[in-house]
């Protein structure tokens, strides 16, 4: 495998996302209407990105544009980059757009409360209740997504897990009347519990 281009190391993950989002639609017009953005601000990343990197990007091609071969090495290379680290701070995420679950829900207030220590306000454009409809809407490219180890599963194609730095944690707690402390449907849920949380390295 080719070793990554040092731009692709320290270029601004969102503008990397528009080149990506313009591949994926086809057009600038199009990579704006799944981003949340406008063309105008679209074009704008792109250019950026040209400029960085000092080589062309788009191409026009009819009514739409397409990658041009260094462009689509530098996303590769950029998607390669992020696959490859173990972990990624908060404070580099300041800019995504963010996917999660509706106000009022705890992971809303957790996704909240994890990026004001890293002193922002999380940019929250899609929201779902469903973990795998959130990691389908992140598979489109429409942002990133906290999402627990335990609610997971199965990560679809293109979608790769990376640990937050600092690591983020909660606790979960089972609460039962005392008097059913010996019931067969307690003891088996609990251990239910317990034999998942072991597997996914969770205390």
């Amino acid at each position: 495998m080719d070793p990554l281009p040092c731009e692709a190391t320290a270029l601004d993950l969102s503008r990397l996302r528009a080149l990506h989002a313009v591949s994926v639609h086809g057009s600038v017009a199009g990579a704006a209407v799944a981003l949340g953005y406008t063309p105008s601000a679209v074009s704008q990343q792109i250019t950026t990105l040209e400029r960085e990197t000092r080589t062309i990007l788009l191409e026009r091609r009819g009514r739409g544009v397409s990658l041009t071969e260094e462009a689509l090495h530098l996303v590769d290379a950029a998607q390669q980059l992020l696959a490859g680290r173990e972990a990624v701070r908060r404070e580099e995420l300041a800019r995504e757009r963010w996917i999660c679950q509706p106000p009022g829900t705890v992971c809303h207030d957790w996704l909240t409360r994890t990026v004001r220590t890293a002193g922002y306000e999380p940019d929250i454009r899609h929201r779902a209740e469903e973990h795998h409809t959130q990691l389908a809407l992140v598979a489109a490219g429409l942002g990133v997504a906290m999402i627990p180890r335990l609610g997971r599963g199965t990560l679809p194609a293109g979608v790769v897990a990376v640990r937050l730095d600092p690591v983020t944690e909660r606790r979960l707690y089972a609460l039962w009347r005392t008097e059913a402390a010996r019931r067969p449907a307690i003891t088996a849920a609990v251990a239910a519990l317990q034999t998942h949380g072991a597997a996914a390295g969770l205390e």
